[in-house]
């Protein structure tokens, strides 16, 4: 791994934490090869903002984008050279606010070129997990209510990343091919890789993709 940009992506429960935690344990006995696990949204607060505006997707579109400007700036400053591994990316924006949200994809596509001016990222890893595994891991976290969830919205975020695997295609009017392929330059090949495994099998998976 060597000066590389690596997006990690799933919906809520498919274990992104703990495979962050699990990589920067790993690389602690690598002490020559660095690595900054960073997170998005990166402002304070913003997830706040984010939450609150849950019915307005352009809303949260527009906060995301602006929050991924000043978090890819960084890259050209203090983390110049160094390998980062990132949870979320413009897959996020494409699956939550277009795909599930229903803004305009051309419209976000534009909005993320802005975002990501300058940015060249290695890849984007898609974690995979199945509903009732990544409901049964939201249970375990203290904060989560299975009656107050959205768990509807949930299925949907899912079958959204889903969609996005070789060969399927989403019951819109875009073909996923050509659609990722419109936003190839802003995330790199994409990876699928099955989360319903042990966490260090998928720890494995993912180190064996940077």
């Amino acid at each position: 791994m060597k000066n590389k940009l690596v997006f990690i992506e799933g919906a809520e429960g498919v274990g992104k934490t703990t495979l962050l935690n699990m990589i920067a344990f790993e690389l602690k006995s690598r002490p020559s090869r660095k690595l900054v696990i960073t997170y998005q949204p990166y402002l304070p607060r913003l997830r706040e903002g984010i939450l609150a505006h849950s019915h307005d997707p352009v809303y949260q579109a527009l906060l995301l984008t602006a929050d991924r400007r000043a978090h890819m700036r960084l890259l050209n400053g203090i983390w110049a050279g160094e390998d980062v591994l990132c949870s979320r990316g413009p897959v996020s924006t494409l699956v939550y606010q277009g795909l599930v949200g229903g803004v305009d994809l051309d419209w976000l596509r534009e909005l993320n070129g802005v975002a990501m001016e300058g940015v060249t990222v290695t890849s984007t890893i898609v974690l995979c997990a199945s509903f009732e595994t990544m409901v049964e891991r939201l249970k375990e976290r203290d904060a989560f209510d299975p009656d107050l969830q959205d768990l509807d919205r949930l299925r949907g975020i899912r079958q959204a990343y889903e969609s996005l695997k070789p060969s399927k295609v989403y019951p819109f009017s875009y073909p996923m091919g050509g659609l990722l392929q419109k936003w190839a330059d802003l995330t790199g090949p994409i990876h699928f890789v099955n989360a319903e495994q042990s966490a260090e099998d998928v720890c494995k998976d993912v180190l064996s993709l940077i």
